[in-house]
């Protein structure tokens, strides 16, 4: 009995260290551009690791979402538009400072995935925005005050909402 469990264990270990490997595999065929992300099982795996626990994967993940959002449409797109949102509220210290080594472009494209993903989550349309405001705007209280990182949350959360409040007028 204990040498069937050692072999099952065995076997398990095996293919859960192999999915790891071959998702990492894939992300980093995603950023040497030998594998364009589509909206297939993988991808969509790779994008929820933007969300793992451990910040050297995160890492890691972060460079391969920043390509996969470069060049997602449809389905894609609005699952980027999702975990985009949820970084940027969950690890909104984390995308301050990576955005330093973001050029702007990817930084407004970041952004508009953030505002579309609360632009559908918005049950009331313009009713929703002073919610809204207050859920953005609460992210530069995790910065000291006029630090460079507080500054630059802000002027990420002034974009955000202009966005968000165009999306709603255009309705």
């Amino acid at each position: 009995m204990a040498l069937r469990y050692t072999i099952y264990f065995s076997l398990f270990l095996t293919l859960y260290t192999s999915a790891q490997i071959d998702l990492k595999i894939y992300g980093q065929k995603i950023l040497d551009n030998k594998i364009k992300p589509t909206d297939d099982k993988y991808t969509f795996q790779i994008i929820d690791s933007l969300l793992c626990k451990s910040k050297l994967d995160r890492d890691f993940y972060f460079n391969v979402f920043n390509k996969i959002q470069q060049n997602s449409d449809g389905a894609l797109s609005e699952y980027v538009s999702t975990i985009a949102s949820k970084f940027y509220f969950n690890h909104n210290i984390a995308f301050i400072k990576k955005s330093s080594k973001m050029g702007t472009k990817s930084i407004h494209q970041w952004l508009d995935f953030v505002a579309f993903d609360l632009y559908v989550r918005s049950e009331n349309d313009e009713k929703d925005l002073p919610s809204i405001k207050t859920k953005i705007y609460i992210l530069e209280h995790k910065f000291p005050v006029n630090s460079k990182d507080k500054i630059k949350c802000k002027t990420f959360n002034d974009y955000l909402y202009e966005k968000i409040v165009a999306l709603m007028k255009a309705g």
